[in-house]
């Protein structure tokens, strides 16, 4: 298997750091709309599924109920950091839409 080179994602110190920089990382994980299918269907999210079932169905799980609950619940910012510090590794320079000018786009997960 070829070696790929990671691109550099936007690296947060802290949980409170994410919470106030990421945009919309969080929709990785809705399964059940159209918008988070385009973002479910992206090679990294590929790659963090099929490395990480579990944790995927269990942050999908999660994201889903805060989001459709009435009155809409506070997303699981925790487990969505936690799931962004491995799926940040696991985006390359050549996956689609990574490079912007010839240079990768550091904040291409939390837009």
């Amino acid at each position: 298997m070829a070696k790929h080179q990671i691109a550099p994602q936007k690296e947060y110190k802290t949980l409170e750091d994410f919470i106030r920089g990421q945009n919309n990382f969080y929709a990785h994980f809705l399964d059940d709309c159209q918008w988070g299918q385009v973002y479910r269907k992206t090679p990294h999210f590929k790659r963090f599924q099929e490395a990480h079932p579990e944790m995927e169905r269990e942050v999908t799980g999660a994201t889903v109920r805060a989001v459709r609950a009435e009155p809409r619940q506070k997303l699981p910012y925790g487990q969505l950091w936690e799931t962004y510090k491995i799926m940040s590794k696991l985006v390359f320079v050549d996956d689609k839409y990574v490079m912007q000018d010839d240079k990768p786009d550091n904040w291409f997960l939390c837009r």
